[in-house]
This record gives C-alpha cells, sequence and structure tokens, in this order.
C-alpha cells in the first residue's frame, strides 16, 4: 500500500471494479473494496464501517483479529471497532465498541461491500466514503461509563472530533498482495 501512497491509518479505495492489474489472492471483479494498515503503537484506533460490509482485521503476521461487519456483532448494520494494541493498560469503553485486542502493534484491515444494483459501483463507493472513519480511541469518549467518571477513573476532557478518514484511489493501481512463494519440495 506504501508503494501506492497510503499511510498508516489512511484508506485505500478501490471506486471502480476490479481488475488484472493488481493481484489480490482472493478479489472478484463485482464488488468494491476498501483496506488500511493501524499503527497502534500510540495506542487503540477505531474502524468504524458502513452497512452491508464484509471484512475482517488481520495482526502482523495475518493473524486474526476480528471480523468487521456481517460476521461480526453488528450484523452488517455498520458498527465501530475498536483494535488495541497488545500492551494497551488503559481503560476500555463498554457498549460502544467491538473491541479487540491485536497480538501485533501494526494491523491490516479489509472489506468489501457489494453492489445494490448489481451494475453500478457508485452508491456502495459513496456509502464506504460517508461512513468509513479512522481514528485514535480518545479514553473518556464514547462508551465511558458514567460510573467511571464519578469513581475519578476517567477525566472530564474535551473530546475532539474524527478528523474525516484519508481515502486514496487505488482503481487502475498496480499492486501485488500475494505473498512470496519460494517453498521447495522434495
Amino acid at each position: 500500500m506504501a508503494s501506492v501512497g497510503v499511510k498508516d491509518n489512511e484508506v485505500i479505495l478501490f471506486p471502480r471494479l476490479m481488475d488484472s492489474k493488481s493481484l489480490f489472492l482472493t478479489a472478484n471483479a463485482d464488488t468494491i473494496y476498501v483496506m488500511g494498515t493501524l499503527d497502534l503503537t500510540k495506542g487503540p484506533m477505531v474502524v468504524e464501517i458502513p452497512p452491508d460490509f464484509l471484512g475482517t482485521v488481520e495482526d502482523a503476521w495475518f493473524r486474526w483479529v476480528i471480523d468487521l461487519g456481517v460476521p461480526d456483532p453488528d450484523r452488517g448494520l455498520g458498527g465501530k471497532y475498536l483494535i488495541v494494541p497488545p500492551d494497551y493498560k488503559g481503560e476500555l469503553p463498554q457498549g460502544e465498541f467491538n473491541v479487540a485486542r491485536a497480538r501485533t502493534n501494526h494491523v491490516l484491515w479489509f472489506g468489501q461491500s457489494g453492489l445494490t444494483n448489481h451494475n453500478d459501483p457508485k452508491p456502495a463507493v459513496e456509502t464506504i466514503r460517508k461512513f468509513t472513519k479512522v481514528y485514535p480511541y480518545q479514553p473518556g469518549g464514547t462508551g465511558t461509563p458514567l460510573a467511571e467518571f464519578l469513581a475519578g477513573k476517567a477525566r472530564f476532557e474535551l473530546i475532539e472530533p474524527p478528523a474525516p478518514a484519508v481515502f486514496h484511489d487505488a482503481s487502475g493501481k498496480v499492486m501485488n498482495t500475494i505473498p512470496p512463494n519460494d517453498w521447495t519440495f522434495f
């Protein structure tokens, strides 16, 4: 992703249907794809996803962290996912987020949205752009129980609204996500 200008905590989007210029292990040509990497070295990150989304989060060794969308608790309605680094000791919110702890400080998230009218990718792309957000978690924000404030565990402070997601158009870009296969069999 870095080869096409995408930084950690940004989003790569294929607003046109996939073609053969990019090599993806399981991609198909009738779905809109979106993905990004998260840098968890400064703390937990939030990924908000659109309705009717199917995806996953994988750690740096491509081990499962959490499913996104249809197979997870939001059941395709859109949701907020809090991805926590391995050694995070801070308070975690309750109820508002689907919380998952990664085993590495860098993770990959990706997913897809199907075409709503089976021909035009624009509605799916607009939904992804409208609902997808990636931002640092702010303790004391959404999902923090009132009891934590009263007990002095959470501080009252101004919570900044998340900045808009940074999207990069990857349609037609050449990239290879298939790992090298240099196995020697006897």
